[in-house]
């Protein structure tokens, strides 16, 4: 059997399964490259759950970052548990966060000096950050 890792892109094309289970078949199906049972070409999907396993567990130790699981305290209830980074979820958390304070710079500096957002915008971070300061934000 011949597979790759799944890619960004395998990963983005099962974005848009309605369950789990045919987002699994999805990202299988493009990663096996081929698959033979007694000298004979099969698909992905005719593979049995035992050969699934396997190569998912090979792809696994080929890519052992892939699959972060972090350690959780809580230390009201002290309750713990593990959970997986999701890597993509805290990204687009990042940028929103990122292009909120962008807007708000914005908005600020645009009210007290009447410059236009593409002004502001050529300002390097530390000279916005420093006329935002001298308004008082």
């Amino acid at each position: 059997m011949v597979f790759h890792i799944p890619t960004s892109q395998d990963l983005m094309a099962a974005e848009g399964e309605d369950n789990v289970e045919a987002a699994r078949c999805l990202i299988l199906d493009r990663c096996v490259l081929s698959a033979q049972k007694a000298g004979d070409a099969v698909s992905s999907l005719q593979l049995p759950a035992e050969v699934v396993a396997g190569v998912a567990e090979s792809m696994a130790q080929a890519d052992p970052l892939a699959d972060i699981q972090l350690n959780i305290d809580c230390p009201a209830c002290r309750h713990k548990w593990r959970a997986a980074f999701d890597i993509v979820s805290f990204l687009w958390t990042e940028i929103e966060a990122w292009a909120g304070r962008i807007l708000s710079e914005v908005h600020t500096l645009a009210c007290a000096y009447g410059w236009r957002e593409a002004e502001i915008l050529a300002l390097s971070a530390a000279r916005r950050q420093f006329y935002l300061e001298m308004v008082g934000t």
